[in-house]
């Protein structure tokens, strides 16, 4: 349908092109995992080394250089996991 129009711009330079490198990538599958996981635990049960060993199993790898990020998804899954608290009749935090 646009056969005819010219581009003047160049192409983007292959440094630009977004790859993300494989801790990255790591990072990203982590955090699916793991909240997968943690909607399927009884959290009021269960320690954090418990969903950690979990992921480790499930992903078939060791993941003790990601603890910290781990640690910090798992919390900041939990705060999305949480209702919303009222303040007042029209107002809620979270």
């Amino acid at each position: 349908a646009m056969q005819d129009l010219e581009s003047t711009r160049p192409d983007s330079p292959a440094l630009f092109v977004d790859k993300p490198t494989e801790g990255e990538r790591t990072e990203r599958l982590i955090k699916a995992k793991l909240r997968s996981i943690m909607m399927s635990q009884d959290l009021e049960n269960v320690t954090s080394k418990e969903i950690r060993n979990e992921l480790e199993k499930q992903m078939n790898c060791n993941l003790k250089e990601f603890k910290e990020f781990i640690d910090n998804e798992m919390l900041l899954i939990l705060g999305q996991m949480d209702k919303p608290s009222l303040i007042f009749d029209h107002l809620y935090l979270g």
